[in-house]
C-alpha cells in the first residue's frame, strides 16, 4: 500500500514530475522550510526485537518467514 501511494498511476512521485518552473520552486521552499519531526529516541535495549516483531506482525509481515527465505 506505502509504496502504491508513492510509485503507483497518480502517486507521490507522478504529481511530483509535473511541477516545474515557479510551482517546483515554491514546493520545494515548502518542502524545506517544513518543521523537523519529531522521533523516539534511538533504543537498543533488550525489548527492541521483540517490540520490532510485533510490529511488521500487525503489518502483515512474519520476521521468521523473511530470515528463512534469507538464509
Amino acid at each position: 500500500m506505502h509504496n502504491a501511494l508513492e510509485e503507483g498511476p497518480g502517486g507521490v512521485y507522478e504529481v511530483a514530475e509535473k511541477f516545474e518552473g515557479a510551482a517546483a520552486d515554491a514546493l520545494f521552499d515548502l518542502l524545506r522550510t517544513a518543521p523537523e519531526v519529531a522521533v523516539a529516541p534511538h533504543n537498543d535495549g533488550p525489548n527492541v526485537l521483540e517490540a520490532t516483531q510485533r510490529a511488521l506482525s500487525r503489518a502483515g509481515y512474519d520476521l521468521d518467514d523473511y530470515a528463512e527465505s534469507h538464509a
